[in-house]
């Protein structure tokens, strides 16, 4: 830091220095401004002079002031010692150049460095006049600046050292009269002057007067209207204020009941009244063409507007009381009276749509089976509402309000929905859905192609089989037998003993993880004849066996029975009907059996009560 204040010293130095090697002061005048405004001759002048001065410790001695003719020499004067304290410093100096003459003048400031003329000075210039100093003042005060057409304004002279006075009124002369006064007739500005004098100078002074013409407002004709036709009072644009018999401000007022309205607007201080009055003509007789409705297609509506004493304009300019409504539409009528007075009435007359309803199924109907699924109704109609659902073409359950269905299905089954409704019809009829087909994979496979139940003899094995799926996996189980390797898509099963719900079952799962297990009930068949343990029915060893043409049969019977004798192949199957009917007491029955392939059977008798036997039977011709 006192570096840079060293290193400024010098720069001062080397400035001053420098202006005294050109022989330039270390004072200047900057600028020069004239304060007074407006000058004039009765009182002082004022200058500001704006001052730099390079020694600080420069003192001020003084200004002189010096007016020769038009020119004006004003010095300011500052002295130093023998040693200057380098700074700059920036002084402002007011200086008065006393009561001038009235005239131009140039002001010249100049400034001195022990007596030494600066050679950076400042010039203006000044125009002395004799504003305010003339002791003529003049001076007026009227009784009204705002006024109507008609009305009058007085003005009156209030003029100070003056020893004569003139009126003027739009620069023209009206009069020497010590005050003034006039009614006005015509609307528009008025300037007006008074000027004064003392016999040296003049003073003058000047007003400007409005005179504005009275508004006009006209509310119209008293009227009669129509009930529910109000009617619309306008008081005028450009208002400065209204003021309504109903004490409302606006510049609309509505009249919607009878009296006598009146209005009072003012602009520019002058004020205009008008006066109506309002009356109501009794209400037209009234029209009711009914609510909205609705009608079948080629049925039509008879409208009906009829009224005394008034005539009628439909919608399509027809003038009947009536009109007959056949197509969907908007029909509308107007009637009027004597008075012109009108009422009128519309109705929306519409078709029932076509009842539609279309079934959708959520989350889709491509599902692993056992997942969960909702079939859902959207339906439209503008008649009773019920639904038949439908599955496989065939009715599930009775008409129900409840347009969701989660029904259980099996692979393929299609479902749909009827719509039930009354829509233009005095009975319910059925609108049909579209069909949804359930695909709940797996797809069920048939156990060796069938779904019948399978017969078997006790204490033999059987194998079953379903078709191979890529991708899928089938796992075995049975009730009434065993199975020793139960993975795969054909199995063998030893059948236990004799009974009638047995039951071969496979789990099919599919490349989509999707599972279903089909179930093919089985009756395994005693080998060893009864089932009842007295012995009751039997069947003794055919002979011969194996058989060729014929076989012959003893039956050991205990009482009479009615029996059936069959000949069953190994898989259950019924090949042949032997005997049906009543027998008593034992018999051999004696068959042909000649038109059966080579293989082996077994021949089986059952009572009506139940009761049966089996026996083995080799055919070989």
């Amino acid at each position: 830091m006192k570096t840079i204040r060293n290193s400024i010293k010098a720069v001062f130095f080397v400035i001053l220095l420098v202006l005294s090697k050109n022989g330039i002061s270390q004072v200047a005048v900057t600028n020069a401004t004239i304060t007074s405004s407006p000058a004039s001759y009765c009182t002082n002048t004022m200058l500001q002079a704006d001052v730099t001065i390079f020694c600080i410790n420069a003192v001020h001695l003084g200004n002189t002031v010096n007016v020769t003719g038009n020119v004006i020499t004003v010095n300011i004067n500052y002295i130093v010692g023998i040693t200057c304290l380098p700074a700059i410093g920036y002084p402002v100096h007011n200086i008065s150049l006393g009561m001038l003459p009235q005239g131009t003048y140039t002001v010249d400031v100049i400034g001195t460095w022990n007596a030494v003329p600066s050679t950076i000075s400042a010039s203006t210039s000044v125009s002395v006049g004799s504003v305010g100093c003339c002791p003529a003042q003049a001076s007026f005060s009227t009784s009204s600046d705002t006024i109507c057409v008609g009305d009058s304004v007085s003005y009156s002279n209030t003029s100070v050292g003056s020893i004569s006075h003139e009126w003027f009124e739009n620069n023209v002369s009206v009069g020497t009269q010590n005050n003034y006064g006039k009614r006005y007739n015509v609307p528009g500005t008025y300037a007006i002057k008074l000027g004064v004098t003392d016999g040296n100078c003049t003073d003058t002074m000047m007003k400007e007067i409005l005179v504005s013409a009275y508004p006009t407002v006209n509310l119209g004709n008293d009227t009669t209207t129509c009930p529910g036709d109000p009617v619309i009072l306008d008081a005028g644009a450009g208002r400065d204020n209204i003021l309504w018999s109903t004490s409302a401000t606006s510049r609309y007022l509505t009249a919607s009941v009878a009296g006598t309205y009146s209005v009072t607007v003012t602009e520019n201080g002058c004020d205009a009244s008008d006066t109506i009055n309002i009356l109501f003509y009794p209400n037209p007789p009234s029209v009711n063409l009914g609510n909205d409705t609705m009608i079948c297609l080629g049925d039509s509506l008879i409208l009906d507007a009829t009224a005394p004493g008034v005539t009628y304009l439909w919608y399509d300019n027809t003038t009947g009381p009536t009109h007959v409504a056949d197509t969907a539409g908007n029909y509308s009528v107007i009637i009027e009276d004597a008075n012109t007075c009108k009422n009128t009435d519309d109705i929306n007359v519409s078709l029932f749509s076509t009842p539609v309803v279309s079934l959708s199924v959520v989350p889709r109907n491509t599902l692993c089976f056992g997942a969960p699924f909702e079939f859902r109704a959207s339906s439209f109609t503008q008649g009773s509402l019920m639904y038949q659902w439908k599955v496989n073409a065939v009715n599930s359950g009775a008409p129900t309000t409840n347009n969701k269905f989660s029904p259980n299905l099996m692979y393929g089954d299609s479902v749909g929905v009827d719509l039930l409704t009354d829509v233009c019809s005095s009975t319910p009829y059925a609108v049909p859905s579209n069909y949804i087909t359930m695909y709940l994979n797996p797809v069920p496979k048939l156990i060796s192609g069938s779904t019948a139940p399978d017969t078997v003899l006790e204490n033999t094995s059987k194998n079953y089989l379903v078709p191979i799926v890529q991708g899928s996996t089938f796992t075995w189980s049975a009730v009434g037998g065993t199975i020793t390797s139960p993975i795969g898509n054909a199995v063998n099963v030893e059948w236990g003993t004799a009974m009638d719900t047995a039951k071969i079952m496979v789990t099919e799962k599919d490349a989509g993880n999707c599972s279903f297990t089909n179930v093919r009930n089985v009756v395994i068949i005693s080998i060893v004849g009864v089932k009842d343990e007295k012995n009751l029915i039997g069947i003794g060893y055919a002979y011969p066996n194996p058989a060729n043409t014929t076989v012959t049969i003893p039956l050991l019977i205990d009482g009479n029975w009615n029996i059936d004798l069959s000949l069953y192949d190994m898989t259950g199957k019924k090949v042949k009907a032997l005997f049906n009917g009543a027998v008593s007491g034992n018999r051999n029955l004696t068959f042909a059996v000649d038109d059966l392939q080579n293989g082996m059977y077994f021949i089986k008798v059952t009572t009506s009560e139940g009761y049966e036997s089996v026996k083995k039977l080799s055919i070989k011709h």
